[in-house]
C-alpha cells in the first residue's frame, strides 16, 4: 500500500461523515463559471494547498468529497507534483464520470468552489499588471476570478476561451 496512514485517515473521516445530513452545494455550470476565462498559463500554474485528512472539517457534500480526495493525494505525496489541468481532470472524472474529460471544465468549477468555500486554498500565477517587466504573481483563484471576470468578459466576448 502506498501510504496506509492516509488511507486509514480517509476511512475514519468517511465513517464520521456518513452520519451527517447531505449538504447541498452550488457548483456553477462550466458555461457560466468564471473559470472559463482562465488562460492556459493560469491553469497550468494552479496549485492546491489543503489540510491533512485529520484536519479537514467533517462534512457530507460533493465539495467535502473532493477535498477529501485531494487531501489523500497530498498525504500520498502526489498533489505537489500535479498540474492544475491534471487535478481538474481528476476531479471531473470522479465527481462527473459521465462527462468527457478532455478539458476538465467541471473540475475547474469544483476547484473554484473549493477555494470559495475555504476547504482548500487554490492559487495560480498571473501577470502582475503593476510590474513594468510583466512578471508573474501568485493569487488566490476565487479572488482573482472575482476581480477579472468582467474584464475578460469584455475582452473575450460572451463565450470566453477554452
Amino acid at each position: 500500500m502506498i501510504n496506509s496512514t492516509a488511507t486509514q485517515a480517509r476511512a475514519a473521516y468517511e465513517e464520521e461523515a456518513v452520519w451527517l445530513p447531505w449538504q447541498k452545494t452550488t457548483i456553477l455550470d462550466p458555461k457560466v463559471s468564471p473559470t472559463r476565462f482562465l488562460l492556459p498559463i493560469e491553469k497550468s500554474t494552479t496549485k492546491v494547498a489543503i489540510p491533512d485528512v485529520g484536519d479537514l472539517p467533517v462534512g457530507h457534500s460533493l465539495l467535502h468529497q473532493a477535498a477529501l480526495r485531494l487531501s489523500v493525494l497530498q498525504g500520498r505525496g502526489l498533489l505537489q507534483y500535479m498540474s492544475g489541468w491534471t487535478i481538474a481532470i481528476d476531479l471531473q472524472d470522479v465527481i462527473y464520470p459521465a462527462h468527457w474529460h478532455k478539458y476538465g471544465r467541471r473540475g475547474w468549477a469544483v476547484l473554484h468552489a473549493l477555494d470559495e468555500s475555504g476547504l482548500a486554498e487554490v492559487t495560480l500565477s498571473t501577470v502582475d499588471d503593476d510590474d513594468r517587466y510583466g512578471r508573474y504573481k501568485r493569487v488566490r483563484m476565487a479572488e482573482f476570478l472575482a476581480e477579472c471576470e468582467t474584464d475578460r468578459l469584455d475582452t473575450y466576448g460572451r463565450f470566453g476561451v477554452i
